[in-house]
């Protein structure tokens, strides 16, 4: 999912992630690192950590890119009412 850039709105797509339930969790792609992980900062607490202090503390989570799909501006605009 190449397509993928620091600013996406993404939605995870995997049920569950190193035992925690992400399915239909949505957040903000704050980095790419060059091994395939996307660092993420959801809008919810999620109990995750701050990927490395680049986002805020229980908010982020790294995950693959194959658990993610990209959201159109007007899915992620519609989702914050």
């Amino acid at each position: 999912m190449s397509e993928l850039k620091i600013g996406d709105r993404v939605e995870v797509t995997c049920p569950e992630i190193d035992g925690k339930p992400l399915l239909g969790e949505v957040g903000t792609i704050i980095n790419i690192s060059k091994w395939g992980l996307v660092s993420i900062e959801f809008d919810n607490n999620i109990g995750g950590h701050s990927c490395g202090g680049e986002g805020r503390r229980g908010y982020c989570w790294w995950l693959r890119t194959k658990h993610l799909k990209k959201l159109k501006k007007l899915q992620w605009t519609q989702r914050k009412k």
